[in-house]
């Protein structure tokens, strides 16, 4: 079926229209909907404050801060080529697009904003240009659609605040 987690509405009644077809009463999937709802909230919580605990320690130790960005397949070390591991090794310290606070402001954008993960990545960016001492690598499959656009857009909002984009391109045949 199809599912939008965009409207708690629409993801509300896919949800249910499937699992009641599996036999879920109404009454068991509202429970289970509304615990589901409140652990994803719960997570993206824990993933927020433990990049902020991770980006305060950093600080506090003057250590070198990347805010690696890409799509979730690029997180597979096999697709990235360890980077975050290397960077790591070298003394670096890595946020993630969802570890950061970006907000939910996306004003700023010059490009249409209706993709769900490109958002994340303009407002980390965003996130970026509110701090000096943190930079921005993006891990790119540029032969993968609208990601050349994402790669232009994370370039122009990283050059507001006088910084540039470090892009590594993977999984095409020069990689």
């Amino acid at each position: 079926p199809t599912i939008t987690f965009k409207d708690e509405k629409l993801l509300r009644k896919a949800t249910y229209n499937y699992l009641s077809q599996l036999g879920v009463s109404k009454k068991v999937f509202d429970k289970a909907f509304k615990a589901a709802l409140d652990e994803q909230i719960n997570y993206k919580e824990k993933i927020k404050d433990k990049g902020l605990d991770i980006f305060r320690d950093a600080n506090f130790k003057n250590k070198p801060i990347i805010l690696l960005i890409g799509r979730p397949y690029h997180l597979d070390p096999m697709i990235n080529q360890k980077v975050a591991e290397i960077i790591t090794t070298m003394g670096g310290t890595i946020l993630t697009e969802d570890s950061v606070d970006g907000g939910n402001d996306l004003t700023f954008a010059e490009v249409l904003t209706q993709w769900g993960y490109p958002n994340r990545i303009y407002s980390a960016a965003k996130w970026a240009t509110q701090h000096k001492n943190v930079e921005v690598i993006q891990i790119n499959s540029f032969g993968c659609g609208f990601d050349a656009i994402v790669v232009d857009e994370v370039k122009d909002i990283l050059h507001t605040a006088g910084k540039n984009l470090t892009t590594i391109r993977v999984d095409e045949v020069s990689s």
